[in-house]
């Protein structure tokens, strides 16, 4: 297993990081440029929901981050059962076929980073807007920034379990970056030990923000409450204005 993540790294790295000049794919036939986008509350509402989709995609939690190559590697399946891909590229006596690899991994490794463009971009752009610029100003404003910044953790921590080895095995090697902004076109690689902190600042950011909103009753933040209840964020609800951001 060791080989298959040298050679993951060796070989895919510098095609991750791709130009998002289009930024984002909101449906199959519908391109949208972040200068429109970004123009009211609902268009970051629009581009948020356009994150969640990526990270939904088969490339990412659709798929190989959930019940794909992530559940290979914990040899959830039996061999035997195996699509070809994943079979030659894991069980066969070690070896490495390039063509499995490609097929597999460099969809993650692509998909990811992009995302991850995706994320930053629209933090930034939140990140600049006055708390007036939302429909439920401050309150709205946190929550997108708590979402965006827990999506970025947990996307790099997964990258981090997949390209690089566990803690306890940390050899103080350099294996993958942690993106923090948009655009960036060199980015640094880290070690094991900087990608963890980094992504633990990131996640607790998120609990800790996201948690009086989530664990909130209607009478412990001001009306319009509806769209930030367990109620409502959890159990879905019809009443929801501005659609089901």
């Amino acid at each position: 297993m060791k080989k298959v993540f040298i050679v993951l790294m060796s070989t895919i790295l510098l095609g991750g990081f791709t130009s998002c000049n289009d930024w984002l794919d909101v449906d199959a036939d519908t391109r949208i440029g972040e200068n429109v986008l970004f123009e009211d509350f609902q268009g970051m509402r629009t581009a948020m929901n356009g994150v969640y989709r990526m990270i939904a995609s088969d490339a990412l939690y659709g798929g190989e981050l959930n019940y794909g190559l992530a559940s290979v590697l914990g040899c959830e399946y039996e061999e035997s059962k195996l699509p070809s891909n994943y079979r030659y590229m894991i069980f066969y006596y070690g070896e490495w076929y390039d063509t499995y690899q490609q097929r597999v991994t460099d969809p993650i490794w692509k998909k990811a980073f992009t995302t991850l463009a995706n994320i930053n971009n629209l933090l930034q752009a939140v990140e600049e807007k006055e708390d007036a610029f939302f429909e439920f100003g401050n309150m709205e404003k946190e929550i997108f920034m708590a979402e965006l910044r827990g999506l970025r953790g947990m996307l790099h921590f997964d990258l981090l379990r997949l390209y690089a080895p566990a803690p306890i095995r940390d050899d103080g090697k350099k294996y993958l970056p942690y993106v923090e902004k948009y655009p960036d076109y060199q980015p640094v690689m880290l070690t094991v030990k900087d990608v963890m902190a980094k992504a633990e600042t990131d996640l607790m950011y998120a609990k800790e923000t996201l948690a009086k909103y989530d664990t909130a009753t209607s009478g412990d933040i001001p009306a319009p409450y509806s769209i930030y209840t367990p109620s409502c964020r959890f159990a879905g609800s019809t009443s929801v204005p501005q659609g089901e951001w």
